[in-house]
């Protein structure tokens, strides 16, 4: 798979709704401007998980787990980042074109018959005899 071109996660994480999202796993209650919950990365009695609506951000106070809603969806279900993004995407009704997809290949055939074959030269300690610098410090 390709990358996901910057336009379109930006995209994804404007129209996405931290709080809403976050309000699916956690109880949510307003206070101030912030949202209040127990955090789901930890068990806790006193809600110290926070959702700022404004900065579309989560944070706990507990275990220091924060981030936006890319962050949220890849801790709370594995995910890695790309896979997030399609995700979010996917709810969102946002088409997720694959930028440089055939780009890769090309890049990959490219080097492929560019690149020097490996060397068969011997290696600096046999040709000088003197050891690489890392084992200098080990000898001491």
């Amino acid at each position: 798979m390709g990358r996901i071109p910057e336009q379109v996660v930006a995209e994804i994480r404007e129209r996405a709704d931290i709080v809403q999202f976050v309000g699916r796993y956690v109880t949510l209650r307003r206070s101030g401007s912030r949202y209040w919950g127990l955090c789901p990365f930890h068990g806790e009695k006193t809600a110290s998980f926070q959702v700022n609506e404004d900065k579309q951000i989560f944070y706990c106070f507990g275990c220091g787990a924060g981030g936006d809603v890319f962050a949220f969806r890849m801790r709370q279900e594995g995910l890695d980042f790309p896979d997030a993004v399609r995700a979010l995407g996917r709810e969102l009704g946002i088409a997720i074109p694959e930028a440089g997809a055939g780009e890769n290949q090309a890049a990959a055939a490219h080097r492929a018959k560019t690149s020097p074959a490996p060397s068969s030269a011997p290696s600096c300690e046999a040709r000088t005899g003197v050891p690489r610098a890392s084992t200098w410090r080990n000898a001491a």
